[in-house]
């Protein structure tokens, strides 16, 4: 993109075809990153919806593939753009033993005071721990965590 270097109409097109040309090879990491730059040269030219739309593809295939660190740069590129993006961690980190007790009580209806007695936690050891949990589970609320709760049962 060194042609392109400082003009953000030029840049996207390159970046598309570089792209095109990973996902013909296939190269999955490499179109990803190509998409990645594609998005931030839309933005950078004004073009928000493009922009948007190739970095929901980039957070999305890097997160189907792995590549988190991928995936969370698209996600603060979204942020940036004004979108909402949930954070959902890697199925394969899952809650430690002691989030999913508390997520398990917070779904049975218990308070942070009633949690943080029954285990014997300070509340603000059980409101920090389930700002973790939210951020694992992709929840914003008591409720969406107790609905996850359940579907996880």
């Amino acid at each position: 993109l060194s042609p392109a270097r400082g003009d953000a109409p030029a840049a996207a097109p390159l970046a598309l075809a570089a792209a095109a040309a990973a996902d013909r090879i296939p190269a999955p990491l490499d179109a990803a990153k190509a998409r990645l730059l594609t998005g931030r040269a839309f933005a950078a030219a004004g073009e928000s919806e493009s922009a948007k739309a190739a970095l929901q593809q980039v957070a999305a295939d890097a997160s189907r593939g792995g590549a988190l660190l991928l995936r969370d740069a698209a996600a603060r590129e979204l942020r940036r753009l004004g979108t909402r993006v949930a954070t959902r961690h890697d199925a394969r980190e899952p809650l430690t033993e002691r989030e999913r007790c508390i997520a398990d009580l917070v779904a049975g209806g218990h308070s942070n005071k009633q949690i943080a007695a029954t285990l014997f936690l300070s509340e603000k050891t059980v409101r920090n721990a389930l700002t973790r949990v939210y951020a694992k589970l992709g929840v914003r609320s008591r409720t969406q965590l107790a609905r996850a709760v359940a579907t996880r049962r």
